[in-house]
């Protein structure tokens, strides 16, 4: 078990371009580098994050710091593609971790207790970045930020089924253009709808299950670019920005059919921030930094940051 000092958890003042904020600096251990994903245990008392870099994946206690391995270096990725490898994370009712592999075309299903792999799924689509996945109603739903396509893997039990393209996207409100297309994706509270984020045109699409329709989520014009992790709290949605290092707390009308921008939060703290996930009244917000891959200089230590969910709608009654 890899111990944090507990110290090194403690609040830290940081200013914001807007307002101040309590933020907690949650640091990842040494030698676990540019982290992406976040799952969080059902009970928010710890949670997982993958290195995109190695493969590696790690639960921390939140109170404590302790963290543990849950999968060694490159034992899931074998070697298959370049940066970035593992992305998005999630946890179902069983603790089993299901990962976006990001270029390896991957998508996996974990043991969290034991870190065997329980299924091994892979695109065969050319080029396939894997980004991220939603669980709902006992499916998975996995986005391809190159290839037009939502892929599902149903599961019923302990029985995981086959992998199938849910979803062509062509020829639907979704065009998917140079760069990264769709990237994170959230199930609504009552299992009915997807919600998207098109990463390089700043779009947000409500995608109903049942019927497969895809409807263009009107947010006014607002500017989303960027958009990577998605976090739907009720009808609040946080849109993690990555290169503007910016959280953005839309108003989502009952139907999610709309958007209302409440706030944009800045902060010093936000390096490359990728994915998110709720924690009680607090954000947990993943800082991969990414931007600083190619020339080898991160900050050290890679860290997980906690922010008060006040400070990302403070005018909210």
């Amino acid at each position: 078990m890899i111990r944090i000092a507990a110290a090194s958890l403690l609040c830290v003042l940081l200013a914001c371009e807007s307002h101040s904020a309590e933020i907690s600096r949650h640091p990842l251990p040494e030698g676990f580098t540019y982290p992406e994903g976040i799952a969080l245990d059902k009970d928010g008392t710890a949670f997982y994050t993958a290195s995109a870099e190695s493969g590696a994946v790690i639960r921390i206690e939140v109170a404590s710091g302790n963290a543990r391995t849950i999968v060694p270096r490159a034992v899931l990725i074998e070697g298959e593609a370049a940066f970035p490898g593992f992305l998005g994370l999630k946890l179902d009712e069983a603790n089993r971790l299901w990962i976006a592999g990001g270029r390896t075309g991957a998508m996996l299903v974990v043991d969290t207790r034991s870190g065997d792999v329980i299924q091994r799924f892979k695109s065969y689509r050319a080029g396939s970045l894997i980004n991220d996945v939603a669980l709902v109603r006992g499916s998975a739903y996995f986005t391809d930020s190159l290839n037009a396509v939502l892929w599902r893997v149903r599961s019923e039990g302990k029985q995981v089924e086959e992998l199938e393209p849910w979803l062509e996207l062509d020829s639907t409100p979704i065009q998917y253009a140079e760069g990264v297309n769709l990237n994170g994706i959230v199930a609504t509270a009552d299992g009915r709808d997807l919600i998207v984020v098109q990463m390089n045109k700043g779009l947000l699409f409500r995608i109903n299950i049942e019927s497969k329709q895809i409807t263009p989520i009107d947010v006014g014009g607002a500017a989303l670019s960027g958009g990577d992790g998605l976090v739907l709290d009720k009808n609040l949605l946080y849109v993690v920005r990555q290169p503007e290092a910016e959280i953005v707390t839309l108003e989502l009308s009952q139907d999610h059919s709309t958007g209302n921008v409440l706030s944009r939060f800045k902060n010093a703290a936000l390096m490359w921030p990728a994915t998110a996930a709720k924690a009680g009244d607090r954000l947990l917000v993943v800082n991969s930094q990414f931007n600083r891959y190619e020339s080898k200089d991160p900050s050290l230590p890679f860290e997980i940051v906690e922010i008060p969910l006040a400070s990302l709608s403070p005018d909210r009654p």
